[in-house]
């Protein structure tokens, strides 16, 4: 429940169309049905395929670092 408040504002999903917005300003009870929906995917083992997806941002570290070169 603590950690949707320290989401960022504005962030969104292009795949799906969700937002950081919205999980952030809506009522508590969200965060208790989102817990008790990941909570029951454990025992299954199993969940939706979209939740399958993700998306990597390399973030590159040093002040010195050549953005197009692979090996960052």
């Amino acid at each position: 429940m603590f950690v949707v408040c320290k989401l960022k504002a504005g962030k969104d999903d292009v795949d799906v169309g969700l937002s950081s917005d919205y999980f952030l300003h809506a009522c508590s009870e969200l965060s208790v049905h989102i817990l008790l929906l990941f909570t029951c995917f454990l025992p299954h083992g199993t969940a939706p395929q979209m939740m399958n997806l993700s998306t990597v941002v390399p973030i590159p570290k040093g002040k010195n670092v050549c953005l197009s070169d692979s090996a960052n």
